[in-house]
């Protein structure tokens, strides 16, 4: 699957009508997602080269989220 992903140019999906906070849930993994890059061949994260502050990558350092965007986005992860 993530052969499929990284060569595409656009992935679009439905994840269904917004509900619960679904909005935040987005924008966090988009700040997330221009956080971090990842090295599948690796399996590892790094820090993308637009991030500024702290390395989200090192497992020692937290990722500076609020409850509610990490409650959002258990929300959306949940959805049947």
């Amino acid at each position: 699957m993530a052969d499929i992903f990284s060569s595409a140019a656009t992935v679009v999906i439905w994840l269904g009508i917004e509900a619960n906070e679904s909005v935040l849930a987005i924008e966090t993994m988009d700040i997330i997602g221009s956080t971090l890059s990842v090295d599948w061949s690796k399996r590892t994260m790094i820090q993308s080269s637009e991030a500024t502050g702290t390395d989200w990558s090192e497992t020692s350092n937290d990722l500076p989220l609020a409850v509610e965007s990490w409650e959002s986005f258990q929300g959306l992860i949940k959805r049947p």
